[in-house]
């Protein structure tokens, strides 16, 4: 899986998850990763002219759209409200899984679901 690592950030010493707010330093560090499909689907066209002469380059081209299934996305709290021994934590976790589904669903309509594709390269032969 290809995974891309986030670090969550407070505002004005504050977090909000679902529309709660959490003191920052009762979330502590807020860590993600949204995890990204094994096997997206590339649909699209291109123009390859790999060494089809004599010349000893060649160009190529690509555009199209790398569709994926839904991305995940885990969050992680490192402060007092994510020690599961805390008692507020019950209550913490379900707002955060809440937001983590509203992201997640945020990813399904973006452009992490349907990336654009354009590519132009060149090949040259060594030998």
């Amino acid at each position: 899986h290809s995974t891309i690592r986030l670090t969550g950030t407070s505002t004005n010493g504050e977090y909000t998850f679902d529309g709660q707010s959490y003191a920052a330093d009762s979330v502590g560090t807020l860590t993600g990763r949204i995890i990204l499909p094994e096997k997206p689907m590339f649909f699209g066209f291109g123009w390859d002219h790999t060494f089809g002469n004599k010349w000893p380059s060649s160009l190529t081209s690509r555009l199209g759209v790398l569709h994926q299934d839904r991305a995940r996305l885990d969050l992680t709290a490192s402060g007092p409200y994510g020690d599961a021994s805390n008692p507020n934590h019950a209550a913490f976790q379900t707002q955060l899984d809440a937001e983590r589904t509203r992201q997640e669903d945020g990813l399904d309509r973006g452009v992490i679901r349907n990336l654009p594709v354009f590519e132009i390269g060149m090949r040259v032969r060594v030998f």
